[in-house]
């Protein structure tokens, strides 16, 4: 039997190794796409959509035959194996049809992990020993800044090919982490049909509390991809300002979520969920707002620091709303739900006004859009608060 504290770090090393993986497959695989595989812009713009489309479908599917799983790592490690393989079978250059399937399943595995992963973190850390799940968390975040920042590295000594050779490593090194996790039996009833399965998860979000906070969440971090696609180029070209400046200001945001993430969110307990959401589509609105007016350096910093509420804020009023409604047996569907129905949809529709609009020519006024979408997850958010707060659902949530 492994010890309480031995399963969290384990489930740590895990999640970190993920997010080392993400932090590369994120920022650099559309260069990849371009300089090794060859693809055009119209092409790389197709895989994203096709498969964050596919997610709304494919995500039901995975969390019905996971629920169907005697060991809860069984879907971590077959996710694990597919997106290796994918990987692996990209080195022989060929086809373009070839290229163009494996990049789509990798879309679907990698994004499809975090549900399973993140839902395993809450539930193992945070015990009487190991790490609490804020500082596990964090641990996480750092690792998706070294793939960002390592892979980088990796470009300029090298070539674009050490892309792959990163993301090949780090899913080899999270499979191998994965396997050495503490075995979870599954808490559910067996012998219930696949179509079951599939429709009680589906049938989670006619959980009011559930769907209000399902979409608040999704619409909220979806508002982020204007700034994810867009911001290096406007920080570069409106506003003149050098590689160094922009990868510093990128790198402020995610080192304020860490911070937050390890030092501060254990001391957050009295807040909940519903209020930490509502925090973050506050705290987006007025960061988006203040990115539209081109802000010099001194705003840019405490903008950028808001990453700690824009994301952190809502992303672990997400996860602990999600624990409170659905506890540890449910908690892995309710994330993929969530994840496939909610935040995958609302990346996609604010991906593409985001490429509508910087198309237009419309620059940083196009955070207007993002600012506007953030306010609807706010306000949804709102409706939460004050549903729970009227003693429907769970008065914790």
């Amino acid at each position: 039997m492994h010890s309480v504290s031995s399963t969290a770090w384990r489930a740590t090393a895990t999640v970190s190794a993920y997010y080392a993986l993400f932090g590369a497959f994120i920022p650099w695989l559309s260069r990849w796409m371009e300089t090794v595989a060859g693809f055009s812009g119209e092409t790389i713009g197709l895989i994203f959509t096709v498969s964050t489309l596919a997610r709304i479908v494919i995500g039901p599917l995975t969390s019905a035959w996971a629920d169907g799983r005697r060991d809860r790592r069984t879907p971590i490690i077959a996710l694990g194996v597919i997106t290796l393989l994918a990987f692996v079978a990209l080195i022989p250059r060929g086809l373009a049809a070839k290229d163009f399937a494996l990049l789509f399943v990798t879309q679907v595995t990698v994004w499809g992990l975090i549900a399973f992963l993140e839902a395993a973190l809450f539930r193992l850390t945070g015990k009487d020993e190991g790490p609490a799940y804020g500082f596990a968390r964090g641990l996480a975040s750092f690792a998706f800044i070294l793939g960002n920042f390592g892979v980088g590295l990796l470009i300029d000594w090298f070539d674009a090919g050490a892309i792959l050779a990163w993301m090949i490593g780090t899913t080899a090194l999270m499979l191998l982490s994965a396997v050495q996790m503490t075995p979870e039996p599954q808490e559910r009833v067996e012998g219930a049909p696949f179509s079951a399965r599939l429709a009680e998860g589906l049938s989670m979000l006619k959980r009011p509390e559930f769907f209000l906070l399902a979409f608040a969440a999704g619409i909220i971090q979806g508002a982020h991809q204007y700034y994810y696609i867009f911001s290096n180029l406007i920080w570069r070209d409106a506003q003149g300002f050098s590689g160094f400046t922009i990868g510093s200001l990128q790198a402020l945001g995610v080192f304020a979520e860490v911070l937050f993430l390890m030092f501060v969110a254990a001391r957050m307990e009295r807040i909940s969920p519903a209020m930490l959401i509502l925090l973050g589509g506050l705290a987006s609105v007025v960061r988006w707002v203040g990115l539209s007016m081109e802000p010099g350096l001194m705003l840019l910093v405490p903008l950028q620091v808001l990453h700690a509420l824009t994301f952190a804020f809502t992303f672990l009023g997400t996860m602990r709303g999600i624990q409170l409604l659905w506890g540890d047996d449910r908690g892995p569907t309710a994330q993929m739900i969530y994840q496939s129905l909610a935040n995958a949809p609302a990346t996609a529709a604010a991906s593409y006004l985001a490429g509508r609009l910087y198309g237009a020519g419309l620059g940083a006024d196009g955070y207007w859009s993002m600012a506007a979408l953030a306010g609807v997850g706010a306000l949804l958010a709102a409706l939460l608060l004050l549903r729970l707060r009227s003693g429907a659902g769970l008065s914790r949530a």
